[in-house]
């Protein structure tokens, strides 16, 4: 009779098996950047887009004129030099360079005081021009984390 403290006999106990082999690149791991708070998102806003493509069109306008209608020297000078600048700022909006920041708001600014000039003659012309240089400004300036440097 077998008491309360022995185990009853049972099939004979198999060897554990060995774990299989593995090889060393197994066990490498890749290490995955983590993104911190303070980078620029990695997506370019669409309103920066807009905005660039706004200076674009403006910048094209601009060298158009002089091309098209040759006016007077300081006049030419100062369509080529205003046209060139929003040719460059647009670039920097689309590239996200830290000075497309500061360099969109004095374009804004700039295109913002032309219009105001130009309200007594063409009221229509000028008031399209301090809408769409006041949206370049508001769009570099919502979006302000876009330009740090990354």
């Amino acid at each position: 009779m077998m008491g309360a403290m022995e185990t009853p006999p049972g099939p004979p106990s198999e060897p554990t098996p060995e774990p299989p082999r593995r090889s060393s690149f197994e066990d490498y791991e890749i290490p995955m950047p983590q993104q911190a708070s303070a980078q620029r998102p990695l997506r370019r806003p669409a309103v920066l887009t807009t905005a660039a493509v706004v200076l674009i069109v403006a910048a094209a306008i601009n060298l158009l004129f002089v091309v098209g209608f040759r006016p007077s020297a300081g006049l030419a000078a100062l369509g080529v030099v205003l046209g060139v600048a929003q040719a460059i700022g647009a670039v920097l909006l689309l590239v996200r360079h830290p000075a497309g920041y500061e360099v969109g708001i004095a374009l804004g600014g700039v295109g913002v005081v032309l219009g105001l000039t130009r309200a007594g003659a063409d009221a229509l012309s000028a008031l399209m021009t301090i809408a769409l240089s006041g949206f370049v400004i508001w769009a570099v300036a919502s979006n302000r984390s876009s330009f740090r440097r990354g």
